[in-house]
């Protein structure tokens, strides 16, 4: 028996006044994780090469990847959210009577939403705060490192109301 979510989740209906600009948005993140996934690489690289071969640390390339971490972090938390990689309870959920499985997507799409919520107001307190300090090697704000915290927690809130809409809708139709 196929898991709730791959039936809820694999069938008409869609949302698509959310799913279409956000498949475009989703091809942007996906460059973006290359390139960042590249740069991260790269700057690791470089750095043990200069290391070892010349005996003298690039001290920059550890902000870089650091920085190209923290952003490439929560651009996979949006695409897996996006695709609904994330573990899930389909085993359980599939055990347990209907309206309580539903219940517990509600649920969890609510958890979403509220999570997101706090995470794009506690980023954007973190940025504001960071605004202000360099850091040490690129002598940059700090805050556009962290400045990816709350832009995707928006996203992340996209995300989480489309599930939502998508329970109410499969759960209608049924």
């Amino acid at each position: 028996m196929e898991s709730p979510e791959k039936i809820l989740f694999n069938q008409e209906p869609r949302i698509e006044w959310i799913d279409r600009p956000f498949r475009y948005v989703s091809k942007i993140l996906r460059g973006l994780v290359f390139i960042l996934l590249f740069i991260m690489v790269f700057t690791v690289f470089s750095n043990v090469i200069c290391r070892y071969l010349l005996s003298s640390a690039l001290n920059w390339t550890d902000e870089v990847s650091r920085a190209a971490f923290v952003w490439l972090s929560f651009i996979g938390i949006v695409l897996v959210m996006w695709e609904r990689g994330h573990i899930g309870l389909g085993n359980v959920i599939v055990r347990i009577h209907p309206k309580a499985g539903l219940a517990a997507d509600i649920l969890g799409a609510l958890l979403k939403l509220l999570f997101s919520v706090y995470l794009l107001l506690g980023g954007w307190q973190l940025v504001s705060l960071t605004m202000v300090q360099l850091t040490e090697y690129l002598a940059i704000p700090c805050g556009y490192i962290y400045g990816i915290v709350p832009v995707l927690a928006f996203f992340m809130f996209i995300v989480g109301f489309r599930d939502l809409l998508l329970i109410f809708k499969s759960n209608g139709a049924n």
